[in-house]
């Protein structure tokens, strides 16, 4: 998991101090967060061993809950009403250059540093059903690596 995650961030409330832990899910359809506060009258230490401690306790229940996108879980693992592809992170996509216009179907994911990655599969090449299909299975093949290299950690 990245260290650095807007779900857990360091804080001081009534003259403690410590880590502040997030991981959105859903259930039954329904969002939810889990959260936890790691403290130093809690548990002890110094804040980057405090941290340690948070980092462990997050990934822990991230492992617990099934989430393997992390701060994004709340926000991208539904699919939107806006969503015409039926698949969350798939989309049609279209590109005009020099005035021609290309069609494609892109899959996007967040990769372990956060960064936005992407994969654009031509309709011109592949066909409709066939580019469609490949950008979904291309999606969750980052996702399962990306899930698989976090367990791991």
């Amino acid at each position: 998991m990245a260290d650095e995650l807007r779900e857990t961030y360091y804080m001081s409330w009534r003259g403690r101090e410590g880590w502040y832990i997030q991981v959105p899910f859903s259930r039954d359809g329904k969002r939810l967060v889990w959260r936890k506060s790691v403290s130093n009258a809690s548990y002890g230490g110094t804040k980057s061993s405090l941290k340690q401690i948070a980092l462990a306790l997050r990934d822990e229940k991230m492992h617990e809950l099934e989430v393997h996108d992390p701060g994004l879980g709340i926000y991208h693992r539904q699919k939107s009403h806006r969503n015409t592809s039926g698949f969350v992170g798939v989309r049609l996509s279209e590109e005009v250059r020099s005035g021609r216009t290309y069609l494609y179907w892109e899959a996007r994911w967040r990769k372990p540093d956060l960064k936005i990655a992407r994969k654009v599969f031509s309709i011109s090449r592949y066909g409709f059903q066939r580019a469609k299909q490949l950008a979904v299975r291309a999606r969750e093949k980052a996702l399962r690596r990306r899930a698989k290299a976090a367990n791991t950690r």
